[in-house]
C-alpha cells in the first residue's frame, strides 16, 4: 500500500499499480491518461514515475 501511495504522489495520480510483487520484481502499471499498461521493475518506476507511451507525469 505504501508503494502505491509513493507512485501516486510522484506521478501526480497518473499511474495505477495493477500487480505488485516486490521492489526487485516486475509489476504491471497502468497510465490513467492514455490507458497504456506495461511491465517494469518496481524500483525503476520509483526513479522514473511516468508513462512510457505518452510520457505524462
Amino acid at each position: 500500500m505504501k508503494y502505491q501511495q509513493k507512485i501516486s504522489e510522484r506521478s501526480n495520480n497518473n499511474i495505477t499499480i495493477i500487480k505488485y510483487y516486490g521492489a526487485k520484481e516486475k509489476l504491471t502499471a497502468k497510465c490513467n491518461n492514455c490507458g497504456y499498461e506495461w511491465k517494469i521493475r518496481a524500483d525503476h518506476l520509483l526513479e522514473r514515475p511516468y508513462c512510457t507511451k505518452c510520457k505524462n507525469r
